[in-house]
């Protein structure tokens, strides 16, 4: 379709081009969905910060098609800290924990290695907060109990600094 190829430079009704994407992507055919996905490729950056785009990119993920998750998470993993801070960057980051929350896999130690040395930061701030807690919502207990502890330390902090 025609907007496959302008989907990203057009500025009309956004909105509507992101479900129609998502749509084609999730029931497209092959070469529809291979298509889409190296479009997306070359927007990524811009399409996880974007308010309709970033839909599109969760779709990618959640689809899995030809191991296009593992691609993605390949381009973005230098970037977490850039999606951690932006509002619409966060929930692609969210829809990776989902998608690669299987304890041990390359992804997952990626993604909690970073959310470990990272925690602090994200506990405080506005977005990052909804990646915490994403992981509390999909992590199992093994791997939420460093989590919990180290919350349940900077809860501690606030408390007595309140006091």
């Amino acid at each position: 379709p025609n907007y496959v190829e302008n989907f990203v430079t057009s500025t009309a009704d956004k909105f509507q081009e992101s479900k129609s994407l998502q749509c084609e992507y999730e029931n497209g055919e092959g070469e529809a969905k291979e298509t889409i996905f190296q479009k997306c490729i070359m927007f990524l950056f811009d399409m996880v910060k974007d308010k309709y785009y970033n839909y599109v990119i969760q779709k990618i993920l959640e689809c899995n098609y030809k191991n296009h998750a593992s691609i993605l998470f390949s381009r973005l993993k230098d970037m977490l800290y850039e999606l951690q801070q932006d509002k619409y960057g966060s929930r692609v980051f969210q829809k990776m924990i989902e998608v690669f929350h299987v304890h041990g896999s390359p992804q997952f130690n990626s993604l909690f290695g970073y959310i470990k040395g990272n925690l602090d930061e994200m506990f405080y701030h506005e977005n990052g907060n909804f990646v915490i807690q994403k992981c509390l919502e999909v992590y199992s207990s093994v791997t939420l109990s460093y989590l919990i502890e180290k919350i349940y330390e900077s809860v501690s902090l606030i408390i007595i600094s309140a006091i």
